[in-house]
Order: structure tokens, then sequence, then C-alpha cells
């Protein structure tokens, strides 16, 4: 059975844009750069939670029968994602957690673990998530173990975590950091910041 697409918009953001007649709810979300959503939205299916959209609620409703309704929202600083979908391109995960926003509750439906989202910044410890990706232009200078990176319990996993930084020469990253354009691997040296890993001295081309 084809998904059914709607998007139905909260009841006060509803309210708000009465009469303005601007076109789809979607088009209501700020950019993703900005630290704040202009609003949510409730997609019925993950078929229609958009790309470089998160999910932030998952519950069962009768307007989204035989569908979970998912609350969705561009991403933003702090935002915590059910891991549904993808972690958003540039965005990197700071903690993991269970929350009951992303269980739809009752006996045999699916409960996820929460990832709580941020932009990079100097210093930033994002965790090895099995799809993470250090973003565009940051490198990698300590590899770490973190109650953050863990959804804690048995069997649930832990992952390291990863400090980013900004390029700067002689800065010394992991072996397993990226290098962005413009930079490469120099002097090799023997550091306990890395877990076991060599480090690099960055130097420009």
């Amino acid at each position: 059975m084809q998904a059914r697409r709607h998007f139905v918009m909260l009841p006060l953001l509803a309210a708000l844009y009465a009469g303005i007649g601007a076109a789809s709810p979607v088009a209501r979300y700020r950019s993703p750069l900005e630290s704040q959503p202009l609003a949510s939205l409730v997609a019925c299916g993950l078929s229609q939670v958009p790309a470089d959209h998160v999910i932030t609620l998952i519950r069962s409703s009768s307007t989204c029968s035989p569908y979970f309704a998912y609350t969705i929202t561009a991403p933003y600083d702090g935002v915590v994602m059910c891991k549904l979908t993808p972690v958003p391109t540039g965005w990197v995960v700071t903690r993991i957690s269970s929350p009951s926003s992303c269980t739809a509750g009752g006996i045999g439906n699916p409960a996820y673990f929460g990832y709580t989202l941020y932009q990079p910044n100097a210093g930033i410890v994002m965790c090895s998530v099995p799809d993470y990706v250090v973003p565009s232009g940051w490198v990698v200078t300590q590899i770490l173990s973190t109650s953050n990176c863990t959804a804690g319990g048995i069997g649930n996993p832990a992952y390291f975590g990863r400090r980013l930084q900004l390029p700067a020469t002689g800065l010394v990253v992991c072996a397993s950091s990226p290098v962005p354009t413009g930079w490469a691997l120099g002097t090799r040296v023997s550091t306990s910041m890395c877990n076991g890993e060599w480090g690099y001295k960055l130097r420009t081309l």
C-alpha cells in the first residue's frame, strides 16, 4: 500500500500562518544553518520525511494509521533526533540516549536511540556512530572514551569520541583523520591522544 502523503502543521503554527496563503509547509523551515527551527511538522510514514530533516518524536496516530506519526524539523544545535534516518550532512552526534520520545510505545513497537546534534566547533567531541562522517574542513586531534557516546545498559553500543579542530600548521592529527584540501600529513609522531594511532603534524601544500 502506497504511503499517504500528508504533513500536518502543529495547531499553534496553523494559527500563526492562517491567512498567509503560502504553499508548502516544508518551505516554512529556516535554513539548517540557523540555530532554531521556525516550525515542526508531522509526517505520516518515513517516506514523507524530507532529506536532511530529522525526526524528534514518534507516536501512534489515527490520522496516520496504519503508519506512525513522525514529528520532523530541520536540524539545529541541541536537537535530539530519533535514529531512523541518517545524520544530516555537516552535523555531528555529541550524545547518545534512549529517550521516550523515540519509541511509539506499546508491546512490539520499535524504540530507537536518540542522537543529540550540533554543528562542529573547535574542541567539540563527536561520537563515532556507525554512519559518522567528520564534517568537511575539520580534523581529528584526539580519540577518547566518553560516557556521552554510549546509550548505557548491557548490550547497548559504546563508541569512541573524536575531538575536532580546524587545521593549523604543526597541529598533530590522528592517522585516521581526514585531511582537508590544501593540507597534507607531515612528520609522523608518537602521541597518547589517538588511542594507539600515530599522529602526524599538518603542513600546507
